[in-house]
């Protein structure tokens, strides 16, 4: 079930069955600035969202996500052992 915050409560999405592919992974943080979760299929119109897993991954604020061809990006502050779950429908 997908389900959204509406300001008050947390609310399921009625339409959450869909043709659009959906993708996850988990992309784990290095030293550098930035890292890469390689998914065939997903394209720049794509939507994510992402969530930190440990409490490295909690403190790294700032963090966000951009999408290409076939890539998605996590752009964070430098240091390694985040971890975080990724989430993606195509459009």
């Amino acid at each position: 079930m997908l389900i959204y915050f509406d300001s008050t409560n947390w609310r399921p999405i009625k339409s959450a069955v869909t043709t659009q592919s959906r993708y996850m992974g988990t992309i784990t943080t290095s030293a550098l600035p930035s890292d890469e979760l390689l998914i065939g299929g997903i394209t720049p119109a794509a939507h994510c969202l992402f969530s930190a897993k440990n409490a490295t991954a909690g403190s790294l604020y700032g963090a966000y996500l951009t999408t290409g061809e076939g890539t998605i990006t996590l752009f964070h502050p430098s240091r390694a052992g985040g971890i975080f779950d990724v989430f993606c429908s195509s459009m």
